[in-house]
């Protein structure tokens, strides 16, 4: 069962690791350059987590629970990281701080790829 979030594990390991750097340590991209906003970022984060979830919950024939509620698992557990890395930047990180409006950021990256993957594998989601 576990074998089928080894990706969302890892990226949820990636979201960790990148909103643990002090912000004046973070290199600028070319990429970021372009868009001018660290939301963007975190859509596309949280977009990628929920989508690996979905895939993960989908794959799970062991546990039909699990399967058959991948929408609301996938969107409360990426919500739920999202407002824990927030609380994590604002209580423990001496130069970040935790945002709302990156908890939001985080939230319509969740909801955007938990659609997508519905969309996507209609034919597998009942």
């Amino acid at each position: 069962m576990l074998k089928h979030f080894v990706a969302p594990l890892f990226w949820a390991g990636i979201i960790l690791f990148l909103s643990s750097i002090p912000s004046n340590d973070i290199p600028s991209f070319e990429l970021w350059d372009l868009v001018k906003s660290d939301k963007i970022g975190h859509v596309i984060m949280y977009f990628v987590l929920s989508f690996q979830l979905m895939r993960g919950c989908i794959r799970q024939y062991a546990s039909w629970k699990l399967r058959y509620n991948a929408t609301s698992f996938a969107a409360t557990m990426s919500i739920a990281y999202g407002g824990f890395i927030e609380l994590y930047q604002h209580y423990f990180l001496t130069d970040r701080y935790g945002d709302w409006v990156d908890l939001a950021a985080n939230a319509v990256g969740t909801i955007l790829g938990v659609v997508a993957f519905r969309m996507i594998f209609s034919d597998y989601i009942r």
